[in-house]
Order: structure tokens, then sequence, then C-alpha cells
């Protein structure tokens, strides 16, 4: 049976919270008449990347190979930057500044990403600290 080890299960779950977040709390402007405010576009990227960032987690899980589990941590860190950019760099939100996306969804998902960054660094840390106990001498 494979190790289940903590960094794993913890960077999973910010990314499970992340996407339970997005799609309850940290949820895009509404408008009056039903429709989506301009802030759905960067809602639906941050929802995809969340996603691939949850399913590489998962991966990891079953990767013992060190540098198979560095890359995944590479990339990990790079879709938490990604989410962290989402919101207002990559995509406008709605243009007045006390709108839910810009007091509510932003704030959300960059406390995340930076949580979710922090966890991959320490693991990728760990990982290229790490001797590699499979290496033949």
């Amino acid at each position: 049976m494979k190790k289940v080890r903590a960094m794993d299960v913890t960077k999973v779950l910010v990314c499970a919270v992340l996407l339970v977040g997005l799609f309850t709390v940290l949820h895009p402007c509404l408008h009056e008449d039903g429709t989506k405010g301009m802030c759905a576009s960067a809602w639906t990227g941050t929802v995809a990347v969340a996603g691939i960032a949850a399913v590489l987690g998962i991966l990891e899980m079953f990767f013992e190979n060190r540098k198979i589990r560095t890359l995944i941590s590479v990339i990990m860190l790079a879709a938490a930057v990604v989410c962290f950019l989402m919101p207002g760099v990559f995509f406008r939100l709605c243009m007045m500044e006390t709108m839910y996306c810009h007091t509510v969804m932003k704030p959300g998902i960059r406390i995340l990403s930076v949580c979710l960054a922090g966890l991959s660094l320490v693991n990728l840390i760990g990982l290229m600290r790490k001797k590699d106990v499979h290496r033949k001498k």
C-alpha cells in the first residue's frame, strides 16, 4: 500500500475548499435580471485551473518517483499563481469596486491560492532536498 503523505492530502483539501468555495461563496456577481456579471469569465477560468490542480494533487498521492512528484509540485505551484492572477489580471472584474466580485470573490480566491502556492513550494523544497533512496549507486 502506498504511503499517504500529509502534504499531499493538505494540498488536495485546499483545492477542494477552493472548488467548493467557488460554487458556494466565491461566485460571480448576479444582476437583477438574473444574468452574470463581467466577472463570470474569471470565475470560470478559476474553476478550471482549480479543478486541474485538484486532479494533479490526487495523482501525486499515487506516485513514489521523486522526479514525477517534483514535476507535479511545480505544475501545482504554477496553477496556484494562475488562480491568484485570474480575477482582476487575466480577466476583468465588474466596474464598481463595491461589487461582490471585488469584495468577496477576488480576496477569497487569492487567499486560497496563496495557501496552495505555499504548500506546493514547501513540498517542492522538501522534494528537492530529499535524497533519492531508490537510486542505484
